[in-house]
Parts: C-alpha cells; structure tokens; sequence
C-alpha cells in the first residue's frame, strides 16, 4: 500500500530529505499471548487490537 510514498517520501511531503524510524513498547500486558493459540478450537484477539489504538497513544509520548 503507497509503495511509491513509502520509497520516495518527497511525494508524500514535498521537500522530504530523510525519514527517522523509531519503535515503542506500547502494550503493558507481557501476558504469555501465545497461550490461546495453544487452543486450536478457541479464537483469540491479537495483543495489539485489546487496547487503545496504538498510533494515538505512541503520538502522546512522542
């Protein structure tokens, strides 16, 4: 999805020279997840759709 953009930044914001990457820990619960998944007949949610969205609360600590 947006290759282009995502190869050539200066189309997504004109004038683009670098782009900085960063990760951050967001989700508290360190929880075994993969316990459920040991359960072939039980659905599970992934970790990071339990909580809040994660792009609003890593814009906060940014």
């Amino acid at each position: 999805k947006n290759q282009d953009k995502r190869f050539f930044p200066e189309k997504l914001v004109e004038g683009t020279a670098r782009v900085i990457s960063m990760r951050m820990d967001y989700a508290k619960d360190k929880s075994n997840s993969l316990a459920p998944m040991e359960d072939r007949d039980t659905a599970y949610i992934a970790r990071y759709a339990r909580g809040r969205d994660y792009h609003k609360l890593m814009r906060k600590r940014l």
